[in-house]
């Protein structure tokens, strides 16, 4: 291994930009086909993410199948890449409200096991039996429909 190569530590490997950007296409000729007439957007505010390696948001491969983002199958060791372009998209789209999201809890509330117990059958009943009876009286109408719809067809 060449050390020297490798002498600086901590070296950003991605940065966030936001602001005024210019667009790519200012000074570029458009096909017949997109000239519609209206003015075309030279800059705008917007975001971006800068990356030094596109391997980053690549897998690697075992036996055929992919492995985890950010897994390194020689060392066995799983970095934050997942995490990284999660984050990374959540704040490209500006969702605030799916990133605070992310760390709210849920406390589920406990069944009455008393009660559940008491109507097992009945809640037993209403999730098998009341679907079924549901799909046959819409199968029933369906056939009833297209029963009297092609036999009356003119």
């Amino acid at each position: 291994i060449d050390r020297e190569r490798f002498r600086h530590a901590f070296m950003p490997v991605g940065v966030s930009l936001e602001g005024q950007f210019s667009s790519f296409f200012t000074h570029r000729i458009l096909p017949d086909e997109l000239i519609t007439g209206e003015p075309m957007l030279t800059e705008g505010e917007s975001r971006q993410v800068v990356v030094a390696a596109g391997s980053v948001a690549m897998n690697e491969w075992q036996d055929g199948e992919p492995l985890a983002a950010g897994f390194d199958r020689y060392s066995k060791t799983q970095f934050g890449n997942r995490d990284f372009l999660v984050q990374a998209v959540l704040w490209l789209t500006d969702d605030a409200d799916l990133l605070s999201l992310r760390h709210k809890s849920v406390q589920l509330r406990l069944l009455n096991e008393q009660r559940a117990y008491q109507q097992r059958s009945k809640i037993e009943v209403i999730s098998v039996v009341l679907p079924i009876f549901v799909l046959l009286i819409i199968g029933i109408l369906v056939w009833g429909y297209r029963r009297y719809r092609y036999t009356h067809a003119v």
